[in-house]
């Protein structure tokens, strides 16, 4: 019959037919290996790559040829070609970022198309650590020049913006119980010390309660009415007062509260005869004073 006589030795090849045999007749023939010099005497290696664990195509991957100094990358199918190899074993290197390299061997033969698939492990990417510091925010807003001053004494107790938004509270005396103050009949009285003394406000640097913080009184007892008093409404203690106009701002236009337990701790600015029952200061956002 008719054969075709292929040989082959690392990257040496040589191929030579077709050769015809009669019945009962011997060839001999002599096969010289050398290196491939024509289409004839190569093959050509095609492949996949895929992710290991969804088996869908890798786009981008690096397929390297150390022994051959070729590279190829794959296509968005995860394809990649290289024509005209020599025959033999040849490593492949197969790598891609988030995944974890691949190294193999396939063998190209003469004359043939190899068909491969390399599945890539998914590997998490190593960073080096990420070192964050925290900075305490200043308040900056028209009239709080002094706040920072303040915060930074050590005296008092201070509740900030983020603090604010984070617990989002109803009224503003949902927030002074982690303060220090005590809050009764679901916000409709505060104190910081003895009963029947109750805190003086302010809102924004303007005093807000005008009733004798301290003593016995009756519903309208020692009542101020001032015409920069902006509680209308009676209040009966100075408890209720102070409550009444904490709850005057909503909470979401507050950016900041500070809390004094006494005169020995409150700044001498906000210090009066009134002040031995507790200073509590609200600032808000400009122009949203009063606002629900």
């Amino acid at each position: 019959g008719t054969f075709t006589i292929s040989g082959q030795f690392s990257h040496l090849g040589a191929f030579l037919g077709p050769l015809s045999l009669d019945p009962g007749q011997t060839l001999s023939l002599s096969l010289a290996l050398a290196l491939a010099t024509t289409d004839r005497d190569t093959g050509t290696l095609m492949g996949t790559v895929v992710d290991a664990d969804s088996g869908e195509p890798v786009d981008g991957a690096a397929v390297v040829l150390p022994g051959l100094g070729q590279t190829a990358i794959s296509n968005p199918l995860g394809k990649f070609t290289f024509p005209s190899l020599p025959p033999g074993m040849v490593a492949l290197h197969v790598s891609r970022l988030g995944y974890a390299d691949a190294i193999g061997e396939v063998e190209v033969k003469i004359g043939m198309t190899v068909h491969t698939e390399v599945a890539l492990a998914t590997e998490p990417i190593a960073l080096e650590p990420i070192r964050v510091t925290a900075v305490r925010r200043r308040i900056e807003l028209p009239g709080l020049e002094d706040f920072e001053r303040r915060y930074n004494s050590g005296w008092g107790e201070f509740i900030l913006e983020e603090e604010i938004q984070r617990r989002s509270p109803g009224k503003v005396t949902d927030l002074l119980s982690s303060a220090g103050v005590n809050v009764s009949g679901d916000g409709r009285a505060v104190r910081i010390r003895r009963t029947g003394c109750g805190p003086t406000v302010y809102l924004d640097g303007q005093k807000l309660t005008f009733l004798p913080r301290s003593g016995s009184m009756g519903a309208q007892t020692g009542w101020l009415r001032s015409p920069a008093n902006p509680l209308e409404h009676s209040v009966g203690t100075p408890e209720e007062e102070a409550a009444a106009a904490l709850n005057l701002v909503h909470p979401m236009h507050v950016v900041a509260v500070e809390v004094y337990r006494g005169p020995a701790e409150t700044p001498g600015e906000y210090i009066d005869s009134n002040s031995r029952c507790g200073v509590i200061l609200i600032w808000t956002r400009r122009g949203n004073i009063g606002r629900r």
